[in-house]
């Protein structure tokens, strides 16, 4: 289901809470691939990065260069928006 997502996953041992670090590369293009990747992706995190007693760090290249990281906003566009609900919201 998710094979063609470029992500690494790994939990930190021996900390409290547990933590789950994920490594993803999105490519840089926007068009209806670049779409259906995103929501592959947010899927993935919706499955995998959820949890009550768990801490997620999430690092890589999403190329998403429309996100204000700092401010929690980003251009209205079906690639940049699903990622922005899912991580910083």
């Amino acid at each position: 289901m998710y094979q063609e997502l470029e992500v690494v996953g790994f939990d930190l041992i021996n900390v409290t809470p547990s933590v789950t670090v994920f490594v993803i590369y999105r490519p840089n293009h926007y068009d209806q691939v670049a779409v259906d990747l995103v929501n592959t992706l947010v899927s993935f995190l919706v499955r995998y990065a959820t949890g009550a007693n768990k801490q997620h760090v999430i690092v890589g290249d999403l190329n998403l260069p429309r996100i204000n990281w700092n401010a929690s906003t980003c251009h209205s566009d079906m690639v940049h928006r699903p990622v922005t609900y899912c991580i910083l919201l």
